[in-house]
Parts: C-alpha cells; structure tokens; sequence
C-alpha cells in the first residue's frame, strides 16, 4: 500500500500558482521513500480518487487566494490544515474539483478513508509568466519542511488536536 500521496497542483506558467509544482519537484528531490508518491497536476481531476485510495494519507499542495494571518495553524507563512471527504455530484465534474471532494470520491467509490491535509502559502502574484514571487520562493523551504513533517508523520501535536476539532465542528 501506498503510504503517501502527494499532489502540488496548480498552473505553474501564472506566478504563485506555480508553487505546487515546484515543491512536488523539490519533494521528489528529497524524499526518497518508495513507499511516497509525488505528483505534479494542473488541476485536480477525478482520477485521483484512485491514487488516493491506495494512500493512507494524502497532502495537496497549493498556493492560496487567502493571506492565512489570522490562521492558528499559519507557520513561517505556511498554512496546513486537516481536511475531510466531501460528498461529490455529477455536477463536480464540470468544474474544478477540491481536495475534500477527491477524498470523498475515493471513499464513495473505493471505500478507502486517507487522512487528507491541504498545505498552502498564500499568494502574492497570479500574473501570466513563470516562476514564484519573491515572498513564496522566501517560504518555499518552510512548506517543504511542514509537507516532509506530515509525510513521515511528525505533524505537531498542537495541530492536528485543532485540526481534529474543527474537522468535527463541521460535521
């Protein structure tokens, strides 16, 4: 079984967007553990699902709209959060799917549960040519450092209890 899926998606030819593409190239540069997969996506589609289901645990990574300041999980700029599956519709396949929704449809269709974390930095830059602003390119080895820490299973304690408890509020 596959231990780790990780997935950085994003379209890397518009600035900041690129920056899952980016840590999923410096991911496979670092973690050599067979037992992880590491892709780079433009966007999340439905086959996905699939991968994720051989995964125990599965980390997307993209860069955010949002600023994450006042985000208690907002570290060094790094934004990662627990996420849960999210029921899906035939209408979801017309537009961008969510990381919340591809855990929903590897458990809907494969009845496989990973634990999902959604690993962000917010954005300073969506403008048309490649490479990352200077602020992400600044973070860029923090987020690597939070993914590693979730991938070999030394997220932080303090997080995933918040993280635990604001996946149950809201349920």
């Amino acid at each position: 079984m596959l231990r780790v899926l990780i997935v950085g998606y994003g379209n890397p030819l518009r600035g900041d967007d690129g920056l899952g593409w980016e840590a999923a190239a410096r991911l496979a540069g670092t973690l050599s553990d067979p037992s992880i997969e590491i892709r780079a996506v433009h966007q999340l589609t439905p086959d996905l699902a699939e991968a994720a289901s051989r995964a125990e645990t599965v980390i997307f990574i993209d860069a955010s709209c949002d600023n994450g300041e006042e985000d208690e999980n907002n570290q060094n700029g790094v934004i990662s959060r627990r996420i849960a599956p999210d029921s899906f519709s035939p209408q979801a396949f017309s537009h961008r799917l969510t990381p919340e929704v591809v855990l929903g449809m590897a458990q809907a269709l494969y009845g496989a549960a990973p634990k999902g974390f959604l690993v962000t930095l917010p954005g300073r830059s969506f403008e048309f040519g490649e490479g990352l602003s200077p602020a992400i390119s600044a973070a860029l080895t923090a987020l690597i450092n939070r993914v590693s820490e979730i991938a070999g299973g030394q997220a932080p304690l303090g997080n995933e209890a918040h993280d635990e408890k604001a996946q149950d509020n809201r349920r």
